[in-house]
């Protein structure tokens, strides 16, 4: 997890609740790697999730588009992956609505890499859920933006061909979020690795991918076999498109979270 500036606040908050998942699955070991600029609160937070192992790593104090656009190298300098089972990537600015800790091990048993669909793209294979998805107005305004090309390849992708981040057309298949993805060890790390590179590259050439590290997921997603996991993991409140859906994982509402700041 990365948690810099006002996003430690949430880091707080979502600690507490995975916290009592460990609990609840006191049979396995829950260990958070986080890289935030305030270690000193975090010490002091970590004394009360008594279920959960913390490792800290300082990073300066990123803001937009940074903290997002270098998760990949920060994620990739933590290090140590080998020592776990499964790799975990959570947003700071979620909430957990139900022990996922068990399920994740049957979701990804046949998986090196498992992604989440995105939200805003994700059609539920239901007469209900292509009723939701024809009447909701992101779905609808993404198959008209695509409609001379591409009308059902449904998501934000890179399309500047001199971006790392660039997917051509028949490769835009299942759009993902960037928020919670999931991978063994080995793969997690490499995937980083890979990531973290192609974000330099296009650094060197002053590229920022549209969706900044969400964009290089989405190629790695068209260029690789991973798994893919329904938006149960990644689930927006709002969003008519996934109704029908039971979340695990939501997205709050930030504005809400931050408002107080801003009074």
């Amino acid at each position: 997890m990365v948690a810099t500036n006002r996003y430690v606040d949430l880091w707080c908050k979502i600690a507490t609740q995975l916290n009592d998942l460990a609990k609840k699955n006191s049979d396995i070991e829950v260990t958070i790697l986080l890289a935030t600029d305030d270690s000193m609160r975090v010490k002091r937070v970590a004394r009360s999730l008594p279920f959960l192992k913390l490792r800290l790593k300082k990073i300066p104090s990123y803001g937009w588009p940074e903290a997002t656009l270098f998760r990949y190298q920060i994620i990739k300098d933590t290090g140590r992956f080998l020592e776990y089972d499964i790799c975990m990537y959570l947003d700071a600015d979620m909430f957990i609505h139900g022990d996922f800790i068990k399920k994740i091990f049957l979701d990804i048993k046949n998986f090196e890499i498992a992604l989440v669909q995105h939200p805003g793209f994700s059609i539920i294979n239901s007469a209900r859920g292509y009723l939701n998805a024809a009447t909701d107005w992101k779905i609808l305004k993404a198959a008209i933006l695509n409609l001379p090309r591409a009308p059902w390849h449904l998501g934000t992708w890179e399309t500047r061909a001199e971006s790392r981040a660039f997917v051509d057309i028949e490769k835009r298949k299942r759009y993902v979020h960037g928020a919670v993805w999931f991978g063994r060890p080995a793969a997690f790390e490499s995937m980083c690795n890979l990531l973290s590179l192609n974000v330099e590259r296009d650094r060197q050439k002053e590229l920022i991918a549209i969706w900044h590290d969400e964009s290089h997921l989405n190629w790695y997603a068209a260029h690789h076999e991973v798994g893919i996991l329904g938006s149960e993991y990644s689930w927006v409140k709002r969003y008519r498109n996934i109704k029908s859906v039971i979340p695990l994982i939501s997205t709050i509402d930030k504005k809400k979270e931050f408002q107080w700041k801003q009074l």
